[in-house]
């Protein structure tokens, strides 16, 4: 997601290509090396608690990222995005193959990443909720929005 808004960011702050390559790159090595623990830590302590406190950690990390003085410090915004979503998607998961029946779960499973992209079926709630926060949002935030990267998505989820 924040690929399409590299060179957006890379502007805002006066940063260099290598600078940018560092957002994603360090987004990918968190991810890949968090989701395995995450998920025996989820085994462990409870997936539930551990899914609410990594979208809060999400929210509040994300919420760093879009106001960061400096591409460095949102460098470090952006592995705590990482590290909190790693989590998430590591246990929710799991969540779902313990409540879904082995006989729905291909069903259920097509569904869920069926519908997380703008082609997807029906369109997600993410992507309807960005499509309105696009119509909605002035100038000065739209300046700071590509910094959200994802914030929607706990404000979705929160009243569920």
């Amino acid at each position: 997601m924040i690929a399409v808004a590299l060179p957006g960011i890379v502007a805002d702050f006066g940063g260099s290509l290598a600078s940018a390559t560092w957002l994603v790159t360090a987004y990918l090595i968190v991810m890949a090396s968090v989701q395995p623990l995450a998920g025996k830590i989820g085994d462990g302590i409870g997936r539930r608690k551990l899914i609410l406190g990594s979208l809060v950690l999400f929210l509040a990390v994300s919420t760093g990222a879009a106001l960061a003085p400096n591409i460095w410090v949102l460098l470090a915004f952006r592995v705590g995005q990482a590290l909190a979503i790693s989590v998430v998607l590591s246990n929710s998961f799991a969540v779902l193959r313990q409540v879904v029946p082995a006989s729905r779960r291909g069903r259920t499973f097509g569904i869920i990443e069926g519908g997380n992209g703008p082609f997807g079926s029906g369109r997600s709630a993410r992507w309807r909720a960005a499509d309105h926060r696009d119509r909605l949002e002035s100038d000065l935030f739209r300046q700071h929005s590509r910094r959200f990267a994802g914030a929607d998505i706990c404000l979705a989820i929160a009243p569920t």
